[in-house]
């Protein structure tokens, strides 16, 4: 509709004679008039009726089967048919680059039926990131919503790597707690050297690296100087603490109350918001987030306060973790429509990744502040993104058609915006062309005048 209103707006301007002419095989995704304006308009429809079935929606998660107790991948797929009779369809579950089937099902689709299809694997280590691509056959009028993709999920197990230099602490028994969590230990040193998965939450005591590899940072004592943007000044004694953000996710469900430090950092902000725990002369605990990235500044040692004797303490290390964990869910590419554009969470100080699609070359993207911003994804399929810096990795954005309106592919009748046009619509147009000669004799009549002058 918006095309043919634009050219019958074009059309109006040049002025002279006027008529529209939409070619169109009647299966629009839309139902609403076309408004054309008042330009007089002709409808030739082309291309002989189709029936079509195909995968409307996709969803990938995973999860611990109730019974082996071992990670499953679950992929939803709702399939819908406009056949005007049942059809025997079958439903496969392929990993990319793989051939042989990881999951398939037969089904029994009736005329117009709708239904939704369950494809479970269990996946293997090196599966994790890789793209899914569900199949729909035997094929039909519209191949491309025959076959939808996903991405194989990352563990449920969240990554935390513990960079401390301590034998014991009370932040590895609070972490410890969570069954959800895979902890690896480390020394700060190590951070620059051993491979971190990119979507680990990264937690440094006594330390503040300038570079640090993963994905969200707890830093907890650090020493004075500049800690990621946060100015870390010299020893309060006995700071009293006066109020805290409940609103924040990282202090939701707990109180502070009652919890009483031996001595803090004074931690300088660059604005009142980015404090998270005040006294009545400092900040204690502070923000110091980047797009894409959640960093929080912890000014005193745990050890010597009494915070880890209090549930509250518990709770803030799991709100910490649990909001890494929802980080790591969104940053990975999801299922996004053909058409539309993305957006990558990478790794803080990564500059340009490489972007490569279904039927594109390879080419370079700029990031801009932890994210990129893909172009817009014209083809369904698989996309890749890829960094070399400051570590090496990668991610997968899956574009699919997956729109009832656009599977529809039966005709409908087109209806002009009667107020907005005098003329019907016409099966085919007849064109009169006595004005066409008119105009060539005259020009001939013009030609021998002058060639008489």
């Amino acid at each position: 509709s918006a095309a043919v209103a634009l050219a019958a707006d074009r059309l109006r301007s040049l002025g002279g004679r006027q008529r529209l002419v939409i070619i169109t095989d009647g299966a629009l995704a839309h139902d609403e008039p076309l408004a054309v304006a008042g330009i007089p308009t002709d409808v030739l429809t082309v291309g002989d009726d189709a029936e079509n079935a195909g995968i409307v929606r996709i969803d990938v998660r995973s999860g611990i089967d109730a019974t082996s107790h071992r990670e499953q991948v679950q992929v939803f797929a709702m399939l819908q048919s406009w056949d005007s009779r049942p059809r025997d369809a079958y439903v496969t579950l392929t990993i990319e680059g793989h051939t042989e089937l990881v999951a398939s099902r037969r089904l029994l689709l009736g005329p117009g039926d709708k239904q939704p299809v369950v494809l479970t694997f269990e996946p293997k280590p090196e599966d994790h990131g890789l793209g899914l691509v569900v199949r729909l056959s035997p094929g039909d009028a519209e191949p491309v919503d025959d076959v939808a993709y996903g991405r194989v999920p990352a563990p449920p197990r969240m990554p935390v790597v513990l960079a401390t230099d301590a034998a014991t602490s009370w932040t590895t028994r609070a972490v410890e707690a969570d069954p959800e969590v895979d902890l690896q230990r480390l020394t700060p040193g190590q951070l620059a050297t051993v491979n971190v998965d990119p979507d680990a939450l990264v937690i440094v005591e006594g330390a503040c690296p300038a570079d640090v590899p993963g994905g969200d940072v707890l830093v907890i004592a650090p020493p004075a100087g500049s800690c990621f943007g946060v100015d870390v000044g010299a020893a309060v004694d006995d700071p009293q603490l006066t109020s805290w953000d409940s609103a924040d996710p990282r202090l939701r469900f707990l109180t502070l109350d009652g919890v009483h430090l031996a001595r803090s950092r004074a931690l300088q902000t660059r604005g009142a918001s980015a404090g998270l725990v005040r006294s009545s002369a400092t900040t204690l605990v502070a923000d110091a987030s980047v797009p894409g990235r959640t960093i929080t500044v912890v000014g005193f040692d745990v050890g010597e306060s009494d915070w880890p004797l209090k549930a509250s303490f518990v709770l803030f290390v799991r709100n910490v973790v649990e909001l890494a964990r929802t980080h790591r869910l969104s940053g990975a590419g999801g299922p996004v429509r053909t058409g539309d554009s993305a957006r990558v969470h990478v790794p803080a100080g990564t500059a340009r990744v490489t972007f490569q699609g279904p039927g594109l070359p390879e080419r370079e993207i700029t990031v801009k502040d932890g994210i990129v911003t893909l172009p817009t994804l014209e083809r369904a399929g698989l996309y890749h993104v890829t960094w070399n810096e400051p570590h090496v990795g990668s991610a997968l954005v899956a574009a699919n058609l997956t729109s009832p309106a656009e599977s529809d592919v039966r005709p409908r009748k087109i209806a002009i915006d009667s107020a907005a046009s005098s003329a019907a619509a016409r099966p085919a147009p007849t064109i009169d062309t006595r004005d066409e000669w008119m105009r060539w004799l005259v020009a001939l009549a013009a030609l021998a005048l002058a060639l008489d002058v």
